[in-house]
């Protein structure tokens, strides 16, 4: 009976020595894949963090550049107005400039004529006495 005994024990422990490198296999595969896990949850983030910075950017990036187009838009409407002052401007000139010169000519006409050099006498005396 001993000796059966022995002979369970040591085919026992053959097995024993038999399945002990699958087990250290497999608890180093779990162990790597342990470490893989953990380093694709680093991994994800830090693509989380670098998504949301990139977010933040193109946030602020679109902000300025509604503020531009918003400043883009008052200096054209500035620039509307300032052109419709300017065109105001050169009537008023063309206005003033007609008046000028139809007075130059009405002075001319009326030292040209008889009667305008009779009138221009009349105010030169008028003027004198």
């Amino acid at each position: 009976m001993q000796i059966a005994h022995d002979a369970a024990s040591e085919e026992l422990q053959a097995k024993l020595q038999s399945e002990r490198p699958v087990v250290q296999r497999t608890t180093g595969d779990h162990e790597a894949l342990q470490q893989e896990l953990e380093l694709a949850r680093t991994q994800a983030a830090e693509a989380e963090d670098a998504a949301e910075v990139l977010q933040q950017v193109k946030d602020s990036l679109t902000l300025q550049l509604t503020q531009q187009q918003s400043k883009e838009k008052e200096l054209e409407a500035e620039l509307v107005a300032l052109r419709g002052s300017e065109a105001a401007l050169q009537a008023q000139l063309q206005a003033a400039e007609s008046r000028h010169e139809g007075k130059e000519s009405a002075d001319a006409d009326a030292q040209t004529t008889p009667e305008g050099e009779a009138e221009q006498l009349a105010i030169a005396a008028a003027l004198k006495g």
